[in-house]
């Protein structure tokens, strides 16, 4: 983690001369750049936190990846992607962390409801048992906490790394604030080592801001558990203020 955020600010040149080159040269109707913007608006964002302690540009850039998102979940409703395509056939749960980091309501619900049509049973352990907690506590459909039982079951098993993971939705499920604030913290851990160059979070920005544990805290919050958490990975200015305004 130290090393790429000490290169942040040089990194930062770099990825906003490629930036502009690609705005200049396809402009915003080419899909074949919108994951290339998306990539660039998380980086802007931590950056935005990181180098400029902006609070309100780490959530603008979120909001532009949002954007970005709902360009091609268009461009897949009106059958202008292959079904095989990537973001038409993956549950894309990863797009609903990136969104509860922007700490707006109906961004959240929205991005939400345009992944209901996914088949679950086609996904892996981590997608199908993420997304079922998202429509849970998001949209108070598909779930039980029984189903959120199974997630640790199997994510001890499988997943050791996203065991937080399960513990924090329980606790969101309970109205648990210690229990909470101990799968946050075995949640880290499992970040830590998912940031490692093996893991997913491996040479991303997500070691130095990371994204996902952020969302779960968002979550908990609009879900009115008062909890609050201040870690480097996880600063607490970028946690809403808000407590509930979710489903109950």
């Amino acid at each position: 983690m130290g090393d790429l955020q000490e290169r942040l600010s040089d990194l930062k040149i770099e990825y906003l001369e490629q930036h502009n080159k690609r705005k200049e040269e396809k402009g915003e109707d080419d899909p074949r750049t919108w994951y290339w913007y998306m990539d660039d608006h998380r980086f802007f964002a931590v950056c935005s936190y990181v180098l400029d302690h902006d609070v309100q540009g780490f959530i603008d850039h979120m909001k532009q990846v949002v954007h970005y998102q709902n360009k091609m979940l268009d461009k897949r409703d009106a059958g202008e992607y292959p079904e095989d395509y990537e973001f038409v056939s993956a549950p894309a749960f990863d797009k609903i962390f990136e969104t509860l980091c922007t700490q707006d309501l109906d961004l959240i619900k929205n991005i939400v409801k345009r992944f209901l049509n996914i088949n679950l049973k086609k996904t892996g352990p981590l997608a199908k048992h993420c997304h079922k907690a998202f429509r849970l506590f998001i949209l108070g459909q598909d779930g039980t906490r029984a189903d959120l039982n199974d997630m640790e079951i199997i994510f001890a098993k499988r997943l050791k790394s996203y065991v937080g993971y399960a513990l924090c939705f329980q606790a969101i499920y309970d109205h648990d604030k210690e229990k909470f604030l101990s799968g946050f913290a075995t949640m880290i851990k499992g970040h830590k080592r998912l940031s490692t160059p093996q893991g997913i979070f491996g040479g991303t920005v997500d070691e130095v801001i990371a994204f996902w544990p952020l969302a779960v805290v968002n979550l908990a919050r609009f879900k009115g558990l008062d909890v609050m958490v201040d870690y480097p990975l996880v600063p607490k200015e970028l946690i809403t203020k808000q407590l509930g305004g979710l489903y109950d």
